[in-house]
């Protein structure tokens, strides 16, 4: 999320949330990205974070192996996952 303020980030983490702890920090890599937010890819592979398999939900970083990106948004934690949601959905592959 971009924000003008601190206290602005906070109460915009704060909404609409089930989650109990919930923090908000500055990450003053993303300042003057208002207009083109990085990708996840990005900000896994650039900037420490990690992402979600679309399948399982296994925590995927930047150094995993087996990692397959279908997009600069969307990841999986190995072809078995791809394969996986490919047959759920009835697709030959997601």
């Amino acid at each position: 999320m971009f924000a003008d303020t601190p206290s602005q980030a906070r109460a915009w983490a704060d909404l609409d949330s089930d989650y109990v702890d919930r923090s908000a920090r500055r990450f003053p890599e993303m300042d003057g990205r208002e207009k083109t937010p990085p990708t996840l890819r990005e900000l896994v592979s650039d900037h420490g974070w990690f992402a979600f398999c679309r399948c399982c939900e296994r925590s995927v970083f930047a150094d995993c192996p087996d990692a397959v990106w279908q997009s600069d948004d969307e990841v999986f934690c190995s072809e078995a996952c791809v394969a996986q949601l490919a047959k759920y959905l009835g697709r030959g592959r997601a």
